[in-house]
């Protein structure tokens, strides 16, 4: 259940990025350049909110960079009918997860849906940014660039540092089977 939880904290902290990004640009009449900035800082923070639920691994990192390249190789592949998580992650599933250490595959598939998820949510705010497939694409580059720089911080990152933390403190969050808080552990 907590997973739940922190989940939906994944879910809002990307919400809030992507919202303060357009709040603080020409009220929502956002151009190319702008789009392509906010896709990027979207891609960066929804890896550190996954950062905080899931605390991965380098190894795990290394893999979800795999699964990042994936995405933005696979970009193409989505009309602006179809969303990112139920077009590409069939195509992660069959191509990078069986290619993963089996203890591994979990956590990679929650990276993995933790990206495609934040993507989607990218484009759900902005849907006319989707209909052009070719102009999708150079903004699904932009969030995988900052998704990548984000897998790629060092453990001495200020930002990865802040994470972590934050990950650490998430844990000590006491939920019920309906998840929610009953309380915190100090």
């Amino acid at each position: 259940m907590k997973k739940v939880i922190f989940g939906i904290s994944t879910v809002v902290i990307v919400a809030a990025i992507i919202g303060t990004s357009c709040m603080f640009t020409t009220g929502c009449n956002i151009n190319p350049d702008t789009a392509k900035v906010v896709a990027y800082q979207a891609g960066k923070y929804t890896v550190l909110g996954w950062f905080i639920v899931d605390n991965p691994t380098p190894e795990v990192k290394a893999t979800v960079k795999t699964i990042v390249s994936t995405i933005k190789d696979s970009a193409a592949l989505v009309s602006p009918d179809k969303t990112y998580l139920e077009v590409i992650l069939p195509i992660i599933m069959k191509d990078v997860i069986p290619k993963v250490p089996v203890n591994l595959q979990p956590i990679c598939t929650a990276g993995a849906i933790s990206v495609l998820g934040g993507l989607d949510m990218l484009f759900a705010y902005k849907p006319e940014w989707k209909q052009d497939v070719q102009k999708a694409v150079v903004l699904v580059g932009e969030y995988c660039r900052g998704a990548d720089e984000s897998l790629s911080m060092s453990d001495n990152d200020p930002m990865y540092k802040a994470v972590v933390k934050a990950s650490a403190e998430r844990t000590k969050l006491n939920v019920d089977q309906r998840g929610y808080i009953k309380s915190f552990q100090k």
